[in-house]
């Protein structure tokens, strides 16, 4: 589950978990943290991970340390002395670097340590202990992994095989691009295992349109469940239904991009957009802001891009799903600014 770094409304990290899980809290993950449950390390970016997969994260340990050549040159230089003081003085933040003189007298330059912290975190030799607040508390990976934890280095086609189960488990059905996403050089051993797994009758090749793709017994076997009644659900843009936005467009025709990176004059629906679910349809974004002061969530822009047939279900639903959103936020209340759709706008606008 990818990290948001991005606060403008609750943290995509915690947004995620609370859509799933009911009576959800932002503590709830701390704490799994601290039990070792849970760890951080790099997924297809900043993740949380369960515990028992850190021995496939040592792939990626690994090209760290091969490719350290490329990281930059001052943090190379002073690891071992940041990696010295936290095995003297246990776990440290980055800001325990600023403007702190070490044994030899010198003074540290905090955005260097910081690197290094960074470097040796992705190397392996660092696990993120704890956070404070949103910040990193880092010590070394033998005091915090568990002692029962796998530590073997992988093969190549062992990852193979985990990228491509993890997967299924999580978003039921995918193809060979889609389980090496951001993962170079992968696609020859994922389409290895892929037959492999054929062959064995782990995976199912389904056709999807007129593409195929693969799934496995326990997704199939979802077909045949009644679908719920529909509600709306304000996803996270870092939510795993949405992170491959080719995957999106492809199964439910939905473009959807994430504008805070734009330009202001390049922006199109918002700064921080939140895709609209609607029973197994995406039918719109609204654009949200998280007012903490004056406990009020904004919502500056609504847009309905593919409106509901039955518009009062839609806007019931959207109502109680924009007033348990506010609460997430610590907002006691909603204020809609704007909305393109005119008869939705005066539904919600009414109350």
């Amino acid at each position: 589950m990818q990290i948001d770094t991005i606060a403008r409304v609750e943290r995509g990290h915690h947004h995620t978990l609370w859509n799933r899980v009911k009576g959800y809290q932002p503590v709830l993950l701390d704490k799994l943290q601290r039990k070792r449950e849970i760890f951080e390390h790099w997924y297809h970016a900043a993740a949380y991970l369960p515990i028992s997969d850190f021995r496939y994260c040592q792939i990626k340990m690994q090209q760290m340390i091969d490719n350290e050549k490329d990281w930059h040159e001052q943090a190379k230089k002073i690891k071992a002395e940041v990696l010295a003081r936290i095995t003297a003085e246990g776990p440290l933040q980055s800001k325990d670097f600023e403007d702190k003189k070490h044994s030899a007298g010198q003074w540290w330059d905090w955005k260097p340590a910081k690197r290094a912290l960074e470097l040796l975190f992705l190397q392996g030799k660092l696990m993120v202990e704890r956070r404070v607040g949103f910040q990193k508390v880092f010590d070394l990976t033998e005091r915090v992994l568990p002692s029962h934890i796998d530590t073997s280095m992988p093969t190549q086609s062992e990852y193979a095989q985990y990228l491509i189960k993890s997967y299924l488990k999580a978003n039921g059905l995918g193809n060979e691009t889609e389980f090496g996403y951001l993962r170079t050089g992968m696609q020859k051993y994922i389409k290895q295992q892929v037959e492999q797994l054929l062959k064995k009758g782990e995976i199912i090749k389904v056709k999807l349109g007129d593409n195929h793709c693969y799934t496995d017994k326990k997704s199939l076997s979802l077909l045949d469940k009644r679908m719920p009644k529909a509600q709306v659900k304000l996803l996270s843009p870092f939510d795993n239904l949405v992170i491959q936005r080719k995957r999106l467009s492809k199964l439910f025709g939905y473009n959807y991009q994430l504008e805070c990176y734009l330009k202001e004059a390049d922006r199109k629906f918002g700064y921080f957009c939140l895709p609209i679910l609607w029973g197994d349809e995406f039918v719109g974004r609204l654009d949200a802001k998280a007012d903490r002061k004056n406990k009020i969530l904004l919502i500056y822009n609504l847009y309905i891009e593919y409106p509901p047939i039955d518009t009062q279900s839609f806007v019931d639903s959207l109502k109680s799903a924009l007033d348990a959103y506010a609460e997430f936020n610590q907002c006691l209340s909603w204020q809609l600014q704007k909305c393109d759709h005119k008869e939705i706008s005066y539904y919600l606008l009414k109350s």
